[in-house]
């Protein structure tokens, strides 16, 4: 969304979506889901616009997060394991995360297009309507 660090920037980012939501299309825009990398800034600024939405993490993000901050500590693993028994077994929890994280991010990639085809068609869907009216 943006390189931006800045609170006020997602703030305005939410408040000018809501805007054009209602002047495009007469929607009052409240999703029941936001998606985010985990910044807390914009999970701040998203909170603030949307209170009643739930805030999910998106899976790439996570993954990423977890093998940046793995380690043979994190998961209890003996000093005396070899390199290759390590990398085994950081390859299977990291595996069965993947796995876990693969069927959320199916999910998300499906509400995602789900509101694009939404947002993108609702305005000619409306008109359509009222044409018919």
């Amino acid at each position: 969304m943006t390189l931006s660090t800045e609170e006020s920037v997602f703030k305005d980012f939410f408040s000018s979506l809501v805007l054009r939501m209602w002047i495009d299309f007469h929607i009052a825009y409240a999703p029941d889901v936001v998606v985010t990398d985990q910044g807390s800034v914009e999970i701040h600024a998203i909170r603030q616009a949307f209170p009643f939405a739930k805030i999910h993490f998106c899976a790439w993000h996570v993954l990423r997060a977890w093998e940046r901050s793995f380690t043979y500590d994190l998961l209890g693993i003996e000093g005396s394991l070899t390199k290759e028994e390590k990398g085994e077994i950081k390859d299977q929890v990291s595996n069965t995360i993947f796995s876990v994280l693969h069927v959320i991010w199916k999910r998300q990639l499906f509400t995602n297009i789900m509101h694009f085809i939404y947002f993108r068609y609702a305005k000619s869907f409306v008109r359509l309507c009222m044409s018919q009216a």
